[in-house]
C-alpha cells in the first residue's frame, strides 16, 4: 500500500497487484524509475533514440520507454545481450541484484 500511495505501483486495470506473478524487466524499470522520484532523486530525462542500439526496442511498451531509456542513460539498466534489452522477459534476482547496486552507486 504504500508504494502504491506513493505512486510507485498501480496494479492492473482490475486493481490489482499480482503479488507472486513474476516481474517483467520493463515494469522492473519503471518501478525503480518511480521509487527513484519518490525519493527526491529523479534520472535525468533521455530521449528514446537511445534504445536504437537494441534491435527489439519496438517490444517495449510505450509506459515503459521513457524509464528504460533514462536507466540505460545513467548506466543503471543495460540489454539483456549486446543487442537485445528483452522488455518481457522477466527479471532474475542476478540482474535485481545488479540494478540495485547500480542505483546505490548512483
Amino acid at each position: 500500500m504504500t508504494a502504491k500511495n506513493l505512486g510507485i505501483i498501480s496494479g492492473s486495470p482490475s486493481n490489482y497487484f499480482y503479488p507472486n506473478k513474476p516481474i517483467t524487466r520493463e515494469d522492473a524499470a519503471v518501478m525503480i524509475a518511480k521509487t527513484l522520484m519518490a525519493m527526491d532523486k529523479p534520472l535525468k530525462s533521455s530521449k528514446p533514440d537511445v534504445l536504437k542500439v537494441f534491435n527489439d526496442v519496438s517490444k517495449v511498451s510505450s509506459y515503459a520507454v521513457p524509464s528504460i531509456a533514462s536507466l540505460y542513460s545513467e548506466k543503471i539498466l543495460a540489454g539483456k545481450e549486446s543487442d537485445a534489452l528483452a522488455p518481457k522477459a522477466y527479471t532474475t534476482r542476478a540482474e535485481a541484484a545488479v540494478l540495485l547496486s547500480r542505483i546505490a552507486d548512483r
